[in-house]
């Protein structure tokens, strides 16, 4: 199962395992190449190690999963500036920024529907 495998990648990445972490995680993108919680810990192990053109693949991978998680679209925002990739940083800070403000207006429209 992708979702237990990515699980257990999380738990060893709390225990600073990335070895056991990034196996765990290559094993959950195999059984599921779509599996985003596999693909941002592969990211953050990634961007730990240095490699940050790796860590930006699984990120824009994870954004196409799914485009309305916005620690993705900052996470790549901020790589992009790395890279000097100016319009593309700004275009994922931008996306952030609407992300984060839909999910804000649902959460209240939810938080007035509740009695």
């Amino acid at each position: 199962n992708a979702g237990a495998e990515a699980k257990l990648g999380e738990i060893a990445a709390v225990q600073n395992d990335s070895k056991t972490a990034e196996a765990h995680f290559a094993r959950a993108l195999a059984l599921d190449a779509n599996e985003l919680n596999a693909l941002k810990g592969m990211a953050q192990i990634a961007m730990r190690e240095g490699d940050n053109r790796k860590a930006k693949d699984y990120l824009v991978r994870g954004s196409r999963v799914d485009p309305l998680d916005e620690t993705l679209h900052y996470q790549l925002s901020r790589l992009y500036r790395q890279f000097n990739q100016t319009a593309d940083a700004q275009r994922e800070m931008d996306i952030f920024k609407e992300v984060s403000e839909l999910k804000k207006k649902t959460e209240l429209r939810e938080q007035m529907a509740t009695p």
